[in-house]
């Protein structure tokens, strides 16, 4: 093309990116720049088509600067620069160059929508819930922005109401949007309302295939009362048939005299429950016999990680690396075992087991099948998984004479004396995570209040700072005649977890939850002397209760219907002197149990492992 025709090519450009064509528009474009260098346009046109991938940012740089100088107040010449630094991942300078664009034009939506997305790549929770929802507001069509601002709602306030409005909002100017859908799914399995937070996440799954999105469905239906094993069991099993398939299993190496070489992979190796439930494991390892790798994958250090990886025998962070980079680095150790704990609740776990990094996997602090048959064994115990039990696994379950290990939080304040003597009446309370609320819960509550006259109830929950959980209780109480008035909701975080655990310094008896029973929430409320009353329900999940009850010597707080729980409640509070007695003595009950002996917990699990590695010897 002759020079008295170069004016074409940005004609050209525009004409095949609007068709799709960015390759060829790309082409078109860097020849308009050869042509005309002093041409902002050209420049920024070129960033921004080599920023629409990861792979291209990091050459999408170099053009944008040269825009920049040339056109240094034109906001969009900006807005590209500072778009291909953030997908280069350079966040810091990125952030620079959007509020650069936005000091030319701040009402430029797009800019403010990438601020706030640059933001929760670094996790800067005032720039968020500064930016994306005011891009909402300047575009109220931009499904994106909504769904953006939700998203921080969600992490940082906490606000239900302003997140259903939000990704409603995202839903009616895009109803096949991806994440907004999956952020529905979230936003009712928080509420405990898990029917329609499964129909959010299998609508996603429709539009946008994940393995993270089915990962989530199969979370929230463990929480939903009324599915049946063939669901809860066929879920799992389609899971893994999609992201799992079955891999040859990498040979075992011969022991020869060597210590056995356990690995465990999490993304909780911070300050994290599945942490605090497997450090005392670590350290109380018999180190002449297991070598202990810790693979973590965390955004930084902790006290709680900084602990781990001073017990390990060797550790390394593998935050940022993808799931075969994790696996080829698993490799390098030649394991004998690797151990998932906690894996449902983990970013990686379950699609690095997949990739079968280790000759044995083994999945622990499970609530149920995984589903995919790299695992060989799910460790539980007597109570959580008896010998009786239907519940199907593809896993072989390993039981342990008891699973769960705590230890008393240093944040714990003592235990106060039983405080119905000073009221008066007796206060039932529950701070269990809302997701468990669901109604067929919150109808049992409402009958066991109702067996206890005069009694209260008090239950805490982040959900309940919205008015949908409040309007389902209110509906609970209604139906089984008691009074509002001996309900208190509290709602929120409180400022520390001391804080949180002096909430029971006025709660005299603890009622669980069903089908998931409380876990971490029931040890602490046994700790502060609140006895909890549990359901035992037929799966492992539904059995957490019991079994931290029945190790701990109070078999007499396991219900096994639903009459019986009402009963046990009942009688507790029939005689104050002996429920006054037991919250004295039920913390020094628990502390001396087996759930707190680290060393006894980790020899049987230590029995298991050799188990293990014998069996595959013998293959």
């Amino acid at each position: 093309m002759t020079s008295s025709r170069a004016s074409q090519w940005p004609l050209v450009a525009r004409a095949l990116v609007a068709r799709g064509k960015l390759a060829e528009g790309l082409v078109a474009w860097r020849k308009a720049a050869a042509e005309t260098p002093a041409d902002p346009v050209a420049w920024a046109s070129i960033t921004m088509i080599l920023s629409t991938t990861s792979a291209g940012a990091a050459t999408a740089i170099l053009p944008g600067r040269v825009a920049a100088t040339l056109a240094p107040l034109a906001p969009a010449v900006q807005f590209s620069l500072a778009s291909a630094l953030a997908m280069s991942g350079d966040t810091a300078a990125a952030t620079r160059v959007f509020r650069r664009a936005l000091a030319l034009a701040p009402d430029h939506g797009l800019a403010h929508a990438r601020l706030g997305h640059v933001a929760a790549d670094r996790n800067e929770a005032v720039l968020g819930l500064r930016y994306l929802p005011r891009a909402a507001a300047l575009d109220p069509m931009d499904a994106e922005a909504w769904a953006g601002a939700a998203w921080w709602y969600f992490r940082v306030e906490l606000a239900y109401d302003r997140i259903e409005r939000s990704l409603k909002r995202a839903l009616a100017s895009q109803p096949a949007h991806a994440d907004a859908l999956n952020q529905m799914g979230e936003l009712f399995r928080n509420l405990g309302e898990l029917a329609p937070s499964l129909r959010f996440y299998d609508r996603c799954l429709a539009v946008a295939p994940s393995a993270a999105t089915e990962r989530a469905l199969l979370l929230a239906l463990l929480y939903a009362p009324n599915i049946s094993e063939e669901e809860h069991f066929g879920r799992h099993l389609a899971y893994a048939r999609r992201y799992a398939p079955e891999r040859p299993r990498p040979p075992a190496e011969p022991l020869d005299g060597r210590r056995i070489r356990i690995g465990y992979l999490s993304s909780g190796f911070s300050d994290h429950p599945t942490a605090a439930l497997t450090v005392g494991l670590i350290e109380a390892r018999d180190r002449a016999r297991f070598e202990v790798s810790l693979f973590a994958h965390i955004r930084g250090p902790d006290p709680m990680s900084r602990r781990l990886e001073a017990s390990a025998d060797y550790w390394t962070n593998l935050h940022g690396l993808s799931h075969e980079a994790i696996a080829d680095r698993i490799r390098e150790k030649r394991l004998d075992i690797l151990v998932h704990p906690a894996g449902r609740h983990d970013e990686v776990t379950w699609s690095v087991a997949a990739l079968r990094p280790a000759p044995i996997q083994v999945a622990l602090y499970e609530a149920a099948t995984t589903g995919i048959a790299a695992f060989d064994y799910l460790v539980t115990d007597r109570v959580l998984t008896p010998r009786h039990s239907t519940e199907r696994l593809v896993e072989r379950p390993l039981r342990l004479p008891s699973l769960p290990l705590h230890e008393l939080p240093a944040e714990a304040p003592p235990v106060t004396p039983l405080p119905a003597l000073a009221n008066g009446h007796v206060t039932f309370g529950s701070l269990n995570n809302s997701a468990k609320l669901n109604d067929g819960v919150l109808a049992l509550w409402a009958r066991t209040l109702a067996a206890v006259p005069g009694s209260r109830l008090i239950i805490k929950a982040q959900a309940l700072a919205g008015r949908r959980l409040p309007a389902r209780i209110e509906k609970a109480m209604t139906a089984a005649g008691v009074g509002l008035d001996r309900v208190e909701l509290m709602a929120g975080f409180t400022d520390s977890r001391r804080a949180m655990l002096q909430v029971y310094d006025r709660i005299d008896i603890g009622l669980d939850t069903v089908p998931w029973a409380g876990g971490m929430t029931t040890f602490e409320a046994m700790c502060q002397g609140v006895p909890v009353v549990t359901l035992a329900g037929r799966h492992l999940l539904a059995r957490w209760g019991a079994t931290m009850a029945i190790n701990a010597g109070h078999p007499e707080l396991v219900a096994e219907t639903e009459n019986a729980f009402v009963e046990i409640a009942r009688r507790l509070t029939a005689d104050l002197p002996a429920l006054a007695r037991l919250r004295a003595g039920l913390r020094d009950e628990f502390l001396a149990s087996p759930l707190c002996n680290a060393r006894l917990k980790a020899r049987h699990l230590e029995r298991a492992f050799r188990y293990m590695v014998a069996a595959s010897a013998a293959r």
